[in-house]
């Protein structure tokens, strides 16, 4: 089995305080227009999640940049609870043999009934 390595390795943590810090830029609402909205069957709103977090309460409240790469893959953004805050969030999974997609949903799942 080949075994690729990545040089280039972000923390869930590095990407939670970016998605953070971003959120103080006077650009962020042109970035988070920018990203899928979960749920959202048109191609150019729901892009990589127009397919997953399809069902209330989650559709439409997970608003994150999906990455898959040789057995990573992952989910970072924004979503809205039940109560209305906006947690930021990230997902990183490596090394799996089956696809972590369904975990990762689940996990914005639980975020989005919190």
């Amino acid at each position: 089995m080949l075994r690729i390595l990545h040089n280039n390795k972000v923390t869930s943590e590095q990407l939670t305080e970016l998605l953070y810090q971003v959120r103080r830029a006077p650009w962020y609402g042109s970035f988070v227009q920018g990203l899928p909205i979960a749920g959202v069957n048109d191609r150019f709103v729901g892009g990589t999640l127009r397919n997953r977090l399809t069902t209330a309460p989650v559709k439409g409240k997970v608003v994150a940049k999906t990455g898959n790469l040789n057995s990573v893959s992952s989910l970072a953004g924004y979503v809205e609870t039940k109560k209305g805050e906006t947690l930021i969030f990230t997902v990183l999974t490596q090394g799996q043999t089956k696809s972590t997609i369904p975990t990762i949903d689940r996990i914005a799942m639980i975020l989005a009934n919190s």
